[in-house]
Formats: structure tokens, sequence, C-alpha cells
């Protein structure tokens, strides 16, 4: 029941951070969806991990507010100064169908 934000390395890919993971937590169980785990999820004894990537949300500070302030300045607070993330994750309609990806 804790969520953890971890910054990783430009060029490492989410697998090969999963897979680091997974080797550090041997006994757990990977969940591979976004959505937020059942109640016998949360109150089981066992180990699960959900692991997706994240997009940071930029909360402009103050002084920046009406002034020509450059990109790379921006880039800066975006990548060190967050509080807030976002992730997308599917919303379905009705029962899944196998057959049509896109129903």
């Amino acid at each position: 029941n804790k969520v953890f934000i971890y910054r990783g390395k430009e060029y490492e890919r989410r697998e090969d951070f999963q897979g680091q993971l997974m080797t550090e937590f041997p006994n757990a169980v990977r969940m591979n969806t976004t959505s937020a785990p059942a109640s016998n999820i949360k109150n089981s004894p066992g180990q699960f991990i959900q692991c997706f990537t994240v997009q940071p949300v930029l909360e402009e500070p103050s002084r920046f507010k009406d002034k020509p302030v450059p990109d790379q300045v921006i880039n800066f607070y975006k990548a060190n100064y967050v509080h807030k993330f976002q992730y997308s994750r599917p919303v379905r309609k009705g029962t899944v169908d196998p057959d049509n990806e896109f129903a």
C-alpha cells in the first residue's frame, strides 16, 4: 500500500527497471494494469507490484508568472521540482471484445 516515483536514467526502458524490481522482490506478483488494486489485493499478505510510466506536471513557480522565461529554465523545473504526476489508462465502455481492439 505504498506508492513510489522513481526517476530512471534517460536511456533506461521501463521493462528493464521492472525486471530489476522483480529481481529484488522475487515473491511479488506483477500486476499488468494501471487500475487501482482491489481490496482483496490490498489486504492480502502477499506482495503485488504495479509499475507504469508517469509524466511530470509542472506547477509554474509564481515568480515566473507573466514573465518571459527561457525554455531551458522551464525544462529544469519540470524535471527537478515536481510534486504532481499524471498517467493515462484506458477507459472501457461495456464488455471487452477480444476480436476488436478498438471497441
